[in-house]
């Protein structure tokens, strides 16, 4: 469907925020989907992206639209970077397998991990954990000071992040696993499930964490796709049957992007 942007904002060097006007695709949405989205509807460039939904937007406690947080990384999200309130793109979804919160219990502690752009799906998944009674940790590491985005967004939700750079321009130095681990050992013994997005090298460390002290992990896997139907099967990762011993290939697209830690094989 062909969607009105209603807002383009430029939040950091090279990082934007947009906010797309869809009661239908707001209303539907689960924290950890995705839209593909398009440019126009031309052929340059030839595929739509995908790309996590980060927030719904709400008037009269009615979902009437959702933000899209991203990173220029070549010509197609450069090419989307440029468009202005008014335009329009096409826009698919919303798509994919999200957070499951079904199965925590009362007494659970949500623990929400993001890396740099990771953190696109997880403002979403903040604010529904909130609406659900839990009251997450949050977790969130990136380069420097300046990538370290949207932290207000969390803060005036009544969540106070912990952070970590690599270059130490803020928090913690090191990887925001670095900051996972002392925080996992300072609470040794918690009843928690951890949720993250990020790079797969983050994620892979991310699940051997949360294995390590008796938790479940719920990562949502960042993946190139051409179609996010479940067709191309282009996105495929290898995945452990709930033995642990038969592998399988499934679709990012359509059983993820969301899996369990325990079970991807890296």
């Amino acid at each position: 469907m062909s969607l009105p942007v209603q807002k383009q904002e430029s939040i950091a060097p090279g990082y934007w925020l947009l906010s797309l006007h869809s009661p239908q695709i707001a209303s539907a949405a689960a924290p950890g989907q995705f839209v593909m989205l398009k440019i126009d509807k031309s052929f340059d460039p030839l595929l739509p992206r995908p790309m996590s939904i980060h927030s719904v937007i709400k008037e009269d406690n009615n979902r009437i639209g959702f933000t899209i947080l991203y990173k220029v990384m070549g010509k197609g999200t450069r090419l989307l970077s440029e468009k202005r309130s008014g335009e329009s793109l096409v826009v698919i979804g919303p798509l994919g397998k999200g957070f499951n919160l079904n199965h925590i219990s009362s007494g659970c502690e949500p623990i929400v991990v993001g890396g740099g752009i990771g953190i696109a799906p997880l403002l979403f998944l903040a604010h529904k954990l909130l609406e659900r009674g839990w009251t997450p940790s949050v977790l969130l590491g990136a380069n420097s000071q300046q990538e370290l985005l949207r932290l207000d967004e969390f803060e005036s939700s009544g969540l106070i992040p912990k952070v970590s750079t690599e270059d130490g321009s803020k928090g913690v130095k090191g990887m925001v696993t670095d900051l996972l681990g002392s925080y996992l050992e300072d609470r040794k013994g918690v009843h928690g499930e951890v949720f993250a997005c990020g790079p797969s090298p983050m994620l892979e460390k991310v699940a051997s964490q949360a294995k390590e002290y008796g938790l479940n992990s719920q990562l949502s896997l960042e993946q190139r796709m051409a179609c996010g139907l479940g067709a191309c099967l282009g996105c495929v990762v290898r995945i452990r049957d709930k033995e642990g011993s038969q592998l399988s290939f499934q679709r990012v697209c359509t059983e993820g992007p969301v899996f369990n830690g325990e079970d991807i094989i890296w």
